[in-house]
């Protein structure tokens, strides 16, 4: 191993400290305005070294000032830099490098390589095919291979594309970046000794076809503790288990600046059974790390924030520790972020209320309700316009009327598919949250459906209340037959 520099000045704040560490760290620090530290984290192995990480750390303002003024002394640094040589003398400094920790263990078989080798258009055209198990195609592709349960791939979309033939190029130096933001966790998670963070054991492996580049990053599978949708259930299960780890989630946003924190992001560590103990997350999507403040209230990138996905008992310790760590958020917008803490908290109090006076025992459980009880003129008439193929020149567009009892029949057979269809999960809730897609046939065709004769688009929040689909939705919402709806970029997010 390489050993610290003598320059470098060290750390032994989250280690347990004698006399003389604590007076090596205030001669280091002395010398200290900003730039990297040596954490150290333990022993080697032949007890002759210390072993302590490279991390990044920054100094106030005002003291800095203060050490530079101190320099102008002249003899105040000679002493301060001779207490630090005798000091040092006594001390050996091993760096651990994060790269190599976060390496370390993951092996990818030949057989793994040439298989990707094999599919790499298909792969990166985002194919189905039999050795590929697609877990995301979104903005990054994520992916295991047929036969290899233990590792998941990740590269960002390549979106540079020249021929029909020939896969598209671009997506490397993203995926590059995204392991940088790797190396850089492992870093902060080993200076801080953050035990109840966990980041994939992962490497960088990089294929070359047709002159162009392709780097993947290669992640130990991590089994978490039920899927997805179930993490925000998760994290209100296990609260009371979660303290020091919420509190170790504080610093790793502070000092990463880790951005896109929300429940499926710091899912829960599946632990053996009868496991009793603080919980462990995992970081399994590292992409971005571009703000500290934003890591704690939310991003435009659809993340909560960490005060957002914290319960409400931990809010006051996350903020007492964000504070700590330098990362300043108005005193205005921490109190609008516990009271929505708070009503969140009620929420999910009154969701396992309505499962309880509704008899909701069955994730499965349909939606029945009689249309003549959701209080809405069922007899109004809209027209809509579909194409209708007879097989002749008479194909076409064509206009026919539709009334509103048809579109309810249609949006609680609907939600009601949804349910039947939704994956299996452990807790109802989650197996109840449903995605109502209405920019798909036939709903794409009512979206103008209650506004004036005409209009096509609803313009302001009093036109989107005159939208069948929204009557209807909230009708059923009103009528206990729904427990809440809120609309997103592809319809609504249904509550059942």
């Amino acid at each position: 191993m390489q050993n610290i520099s003598f320059f470098t000045p060290v750390k032994y704040s989250d280690c347990p400290q004698s006399y003389e560490q604590s007076l090596v760290e205030g001669a280091d620090d002395y010398f200290f305005i900003g730039g990297s530290k040596a954490h150290v984290t333990g022993t080697s192995a032949d007890l002759r070294a210390e072993k302590a990480v490279l991390s990044e750390e920054k100094s106030s303002f005002i003291l800095t000032a203060l050490k530079i003024l101190s320099y102008c002394t002249i003899i105040i640094p000679l002493v301060m830099l001779t207490i630090k040589s005798i000091l040092r003398s006594c001390h050996n400094y091993e760096k651990i490098d994060a790269q190599q920790e976060l390496e370390k263990g993951v092996v990818v078989t030949e057989a793994s390589k040439n298989k990707i080798a094999d599919i790499l258009p298909e792969i990166l055209q985002a194919r189905d095919h039999k050795d590929i198990i697609w877990l995301s195609r979104g903005n990054n592709l994520v992916f295991q291979l047929a036969g290899d349960g233990n590792h998941v791939y990740k590269i960002a979309r390549p979106c540079h594309f020249h021929r029909n033939y020939a896969p598209p190029t671009g997506g490397s130096e993203q995926t590059k970046a995204r392991y940088a933001n790797m190396v850089k966790a492992k870093e902060v998670s080993l200076a801080n000794k953050l035990s109840h963070l966990v980041i994939p054991q992962s490497s960088l492996l990089t294929f070359n076809f047709n002159d162009y580049e392709y780097s993947f990053i290669v992640e130990e599978k991590i089994e978490i503790d039920g899927d997805e949708k179930d993490q925000k259930n998760k994290h209100i299960q296990h609260e009371s288990e979660l303290t020091e780890t919420v509190r170790e989630l504080a610093i790793f946003v502070a000092k990463t600046g880790f951005n896109d924190v929300t429940w499926r992001n710091i899912p829960i560590i599946k632990e053996k059974e009868g496991f009793n103990g603080s919980r462990r997350v995992a970081l399994i999507d590292l992409e971005h790390m571009q703000s500290p403040t934003n890591g704690f209230i939310g991003d435009a990138n659809s993340s909560c924030g960490l005060i957002g996905c914290v319960s409400y008992s931990h809010f006051d310790m996350v903020v007492e520790e964000m504070k700590k760590q330098g990362v300043y958020v108005e005193p205005g917008k921490i109190e609008q972020l516990k009271k929505d803490r708070l009503l969140e908290t009620k929420n999910f109090e009154e969701l396992a209320q309505f499962y309880e006076d509704n008899e909701i025992t069955n994730p499965r459980t349909p939606i029945s309700i009689d249309l003549e009880d959701l209080g809405l003129d069922l007899d109004q008439e809209g027209e809509i316009e579909e194409y209708v193929d007879t097989l002749d020149q008479s194909s076409g567009w064509q206009k026919r009327s539709i009334s509103l009892r048809d579109v309810a029949k249609e949006v609680i057979d609907e939600l009601n598919t949804l349910i039947q269809n939704s994956p299996e999960r452990e807790s109802i809730q989650s197996q109840r949250l449903l995605d109502f897609n209405t920019g798909e046939a036939p709903f794409s065709r009512y979206s103008h459906l209650g506004l004036p004769k005409g209009q096509l688009l609803a313009w302001s929040d009093k036109d989107r209340a005159k939208l069948w689909i929204n009557q209807i939705l909230h009708a059923l919402v009103e009528k206990e037959a729904l427990f809440q709806v809120k609309e997103n970029l592809y319809g609504f997010s249904i509550q059942a």
